[in-house]
């Protein structure tokens, strides 16, 4: 298509009322307030283990073996609405060369509101991983996700082992 008539439609669709009003009302929306905190003593770990069976991949996790794993975390960033916990993100580093994030997880009444990719920055931005060098993670459904947001796959680099359940 020729680079005018390309120009010519978007002016016709910034001149049209209808669109105007469509984006500002997304642009005012109501979005529900959430706030982030570092605080690992914030979690209420019956929410945590609720959020967690939303997934496919930690649905089976025990509220024992959670607390295990945050309590063995270097950071973990919890998304709250009101008393709410709709998201939350750990961290395991040795604060200088690398950072894995794990259990990236956000409510699913709540995706697509951006809470997701409010986690992942606080987290790759927190001032206790300023110098982390490189950010690892493991997703088998949400490179798509990730990559919008700056990070890279690598298929050469990763390995895993992984033990069989006991």
């Amino acid at each position: 298509m020729h680079i005018l008539s390309l120009f010519r439609i978007l002016i016709h669709i910034l001149n049209n009322p209808k669109w105007k009003v469509a984006m500002s009302a997304l642009k005012f929306s109501a979005e529900p307030k959430v706030r982030l905190t570092d605080d690992a003593r914030a979690i209420d770990f019956d929410q945590l283990r609720a959020l967690q069976s939303e997934t496919t991949w930690a649905q089976d996790r025990t509220l024992f073996d959670l607390q295990r794993a945050v309590a063995a975390s270097d950071l973990v960033i919890t998304a709250w609405h009101g008393s709410t916990l709709v998201g939350c993100v750990r961290v395991l580093s040795d604060f200088v060369y690398r950072a894995v994030l794990c259990d990236v997880i956000v409510h699913p009444a709540y995706r697509r509101q951006g809470i997701g990719r409010m986690l992942v920055e606080e987290a790759t931005s927190h001032p206790r991983l300023s110098r982390v060098q490189k950010f690892t993670l493991l997703t088998a459904s949400a490179r798509a996700f990730y990559e919008r947001l700056g990070w890279k796959r690598y298929p050469g680099e990763g390995m895993v082992l992984e033990r069989d359940q006991q």
